[in-house]
């Protein structure tokens, strides 16, 4: 973890890495509304994230959800805590949309 905040830091890239975080702020444009989103969308939904939406709101605005999946382990910084779980979710989303 303390390579990673360290990347953010030694490189100068940890306000623009934050930025997502003021912009969703209740002051901001919204919680993660980006309005109608209609292209392919997978969803694998780690039951530590800092925000988790049911699948009916994300309906809502996605209209083409390809692939949701609730996995048991791994949170906001899943690719650090959570790798094997990560990968295999990446697979199963894009194996369903590949040609």
């Amino acid at each position: 973890m303390l390579d990673n905040v360290s990347v953010y830091c030694f490189t100068g890239s940890i306000t623009s890495s934050m930025r997502l975080y003021l912009e969703c702020a209740p002051a901001g444009p919204g919680p993660f509304n980006a309005g109608m989103i209609d292209f392919p969308i997978a969803a694998s939904i780690f039951p530590r994230e800092i925000f988790k939406a049911p699948r009916s709101w994300a309906e809502r605005l996605w209209s083409d959800i390809v692939y949701w999946d609730e996995v048991e382990h791994g949170g906001h910084f899943a690719a650090m805590e959570q790798p094997v779980i990560l990968v295999d979710e990446l697979r199963k989303a894009f194996r369903g949309i590949r040609s």
